[in-house]
């Protein structure tokens, strides 16, 4: 630590020595002494080695990687008055894409190679071939859909973290420039005036709650409705 910086005295994070209250975490500062200054260095030591409960409050690790940052993309599936910051933000991301693909193949699979509804144009009838290949499907549907609303509200969260609202997302509208420009925002440093966006009243352990389950099975049930359809017309091009 040099003399112009400090370690905040609740999360432990390096910040201006003349800071009243800490940018990242929000807590009033002691005057500073050269006995506070020691007592400082313990909770910033503690957190180098180790993923602790600041962190996940905070949706920050200090050691950003695929699983420490899957983590906390995951603890905070369905919370938007946090913060991400970019490294975590971006593993998370890489770790999700993967996942997707592999389930993507899977799915493509069943879609394409079994026809999971089919109509009877004869006699009007509708009926489920492979009722095993359908529940897989609702599976991959249910992760798919967890997926989509972790995804969105991380990248609330990582807006927040630039200092920037999550009502920007409606740039996403607007074809090719607005993507371009969220990936900008996305890809921007922490800005400690985002500290604006946390709330203590965030929510914790989401799958304890039962409205998180009812998104995403009514996401799963849309999603795998679509495969059926997809998957029967797809069937009906091959027979005709």
């Amino acid at each position: 630590m040099d003399e112009k910086t400090k370690y905040c005295i609740k999360c432990g994070k390096k910040i201006p020595k003349a800071a009243k209250f800490c940018p990242f975490c929000g807590a009033s500062q002691e005057p500073v002494s050269q006995k506070s200054e020691e007592s400082q260095i313990k909770p910033q030591e503690t957190s180098i080695n180790s993923v602790n409960d600041e962190d996940y409050r905070d949706n920050n690790s200090n050691h950003p990687g695929m699983i420490n940052s899957f983590k906390l993309y995951l603890a905070d599936a369905f919370t938007i008055s946090k913060q991400m910051n970019c490294a975590d933000y971006w593993w998370s991301y890489l770790t999700i894409a993967i996942i997707q693909f592999v389930f993507s193949i899977i799915t493509f699979q069943i879609v394409f190679n079994y026809p999971l509804l089919t109509v009877d144009s004869i006699e009007g009838e509708t009926y489920i071939d492979h009722p095993g290949m359908l529940i897989l499907a609702f599976f991959l549907s249910v992760i798919f859909a967890f997926f989509s609303v972790a995804s969105f509200t991380s990248m609330i969260r990582r807006l927040h973290d630039t200092n920037h609202s999550g009502q920007f997302l409606w740039l996403l509208l607007i074809p090719f420039v607005g993507s371009i420009a969220i990936l900008v925002m996305l890809i921007l440093k922490s800005d400690s005036q985002g500290v604006r966006f946390r709330k203590k009243d965030y929510l914790q352990n989401w799958y304890k709650k039962w409205w998180p389950w009812v998104i995403i099975l009514l996401l799963a049930a849309l999603d795998t409705l679509l495969l059926m359809l997809i998957s029967s017309a797809y069937a009906y091009i091959l027979n005709n």
